[in-house]
């Protein structure tokens, strides 16, 4: 008990430096969007330059010439896109509850962002459940990036409130009501994939009010919603994971080093080098936006695809960005080539041939030790965010599939059909398709 009033005490002493600085240290949320984004575009080209539609009309962004915009209205399944997630996967923390378990929105809104990202840190080199240890908030265990991956992929629990989209229990038409009288519940699903496949989600207790009779009862199982708001969470979820694999691309995060400016702790490379300045129209930055979707499809030729080692999916994108970034140095921590053991093998499969530096490099880092960093984890970034969209499309059934054996003459054109197949016109007005068959 004594222990816990003294982190409070620290907490509070914290919040007050926070207050009284008045400094708005913003976090690079559109860094993050602008990620989404390109890593979608990369998929695409690997794709042949295909859509693939549910995807891109949930991708969640805005373009106008040389202006970029994102919308976030300020609360979770709103816009419910994968910009909206990747953006606000900073802001609040609707996993673990981290920034609002002590009321710190009441207090300040910026001291609520930066708890709510304390848990994108992952020491991997440690083991796959080693906890984050932030300096600045001595002897609090937070879990790290990589578990809050699986939480997001897998056994989740999600408050959907104020919500006026029908959902179907036993064959009805309601609206859900917590025991409190509000609109909405508390909702679980086993994974993402199986929500998108099926929209179906499981309550644990609800008054669901027919819309059609106006009776209502008390209620515990599953329900089913309807696409709309069944895309919203999906697509907002896939936002956050895209957000977490992109902080695996900065050395301070791979290495569990605190970096707010306010406390004497910036980082060199997130905050002097990637940070951004914008306004609600304009996204604008050399340094970051050098590496886009058509330059690493032009470097490398490909996306990082989650299928190629025996690890699993997640666990490969995730690990892959970690152990790339743990090369260079950050505020306190130098860069090394240790693997964990039990996923050395790696290694094999994305070699390094950067020589770890050190932190006293680091404090003395040009901004061409900067560049270096960004030209080594951005694309990487953005091919590994690709492999997390590809993961989920092929897993969620949303890739075209391709043709196996068919013999065809004449000229002909190959395109994607709009079920998700693909097709191919003959010249003589004949189809030859996949779907079901050739015909």
């Amino acid at each position: 008990m004594k222990s816990s009033k003294k982190f409070r005490t620290y907490f509070t002493f914290v919040i007050m430096i926070l207050v009284l600085s008045n400094i708005s240290y913003a976090h690079t949320e559109r860094v993050h969007q602008y990620l989404a984004r390109e890593a979608y575009k990369l998929l695409k080209l690997y794709l042949g330059n295909k859509d693939i539609p549910v995807m891109f009309n949930n991708l969640g962004y805005k373009e106008t010439g040389n202006f970029l915009s994102w919308v976030d209205r300020g609360s979770d399944f709103v816009d419910g896109t994968i910009c909206a997630g990747a953006y606000r996967e900073d802001v609040q923390d609707i996993v673990y509850g981290y920034g609002e378990a002590w009321g710190i929105p009441a207090i300040d809104q910026t001291a609520q962002e930066w708890l709510a990202s304390v848990t994108h840190f992952w020491e991997a080199d440690q083991g796959d459940n080693a906890p984050t240890n932030l300096d600045w908030v001595p002897n609090l265990q937070i879990p790290n990036a990589y578990q809050k991956i699986l939480r997001y992929f897998n056994d989740m629990w999600i408050g959907i409130n104020s919500r006026v989209e029908a959902r179907t229990v036993q064959g009805e038409q309601v609206r859900l009501y917590t025991v409190a009288g509000n609109e909405g519940a508390n909702m679980h699903y086993n994974s993402i994939i199986e929500l998108f496949k099926s929209g179906k989600i499981y309550v644990p207790y609800a008054i669901v009010l027919n819309v059609q009779t106006g009776q209502s009862r008390s209620y515990i199982g599953d329900i089913f919603i309807n696409e709309t708001l069944r895309n919203k969470i999906v697509f907002e979820i896939l936002g956050r994971m895209c957000h977490l694999v992109a902080d695996m691309s900065v050395p301070a995060h791979v290495h569990n080093n605190s970096h707010i400016p306010t406390l004497g702790t910036a980082d060199k490379y997130e905050q002097d080098f990637m940070f951004i300045q914008w306004n609600d129209e304009s996204f604008s930055l050399p340094s970051v936006t050098y590496w886009d979707a058509n330059r690493v499809w032009n470097t490398f030729g490909n996306i990082m695809n989650p299928y190629v080692s025996y690890d699993t999916p997640l666990h490969l994108l995730m690990y892959s960005v970690n152990q790339l970034s743990d090369h260079f140095a950050s505020r306190t921590v130098a860069g090394d080539d240790i693997f964990n053991p039990t996923y050395s093998d790696v290694q094999q499969y994305f070699p390094y041939s950067i020589t770890p530096t050190t932190i006293a490099q680091y404090s003395a880092a040009s901004v061409s030790s900067l560049t270096t960093i960004r030209n080594a984890t951005f694309p990487h970034a953005i091919r590994a965010i690709a492999g997390l969209l590809y993961w989920f499309a092929k897993e969620a059934d949303l890739l075209p599939i391709p043709l196996t054996s068919v013999y065809v003459s004449g000229t002909y054109e190959l395109y994607l059909g709009q079920t998700g197949y693909w097709y191919t016109q003959l010249g003589n007005g004949c189809n030859a398709s996949d779907g079901n068959g050739i015909s």
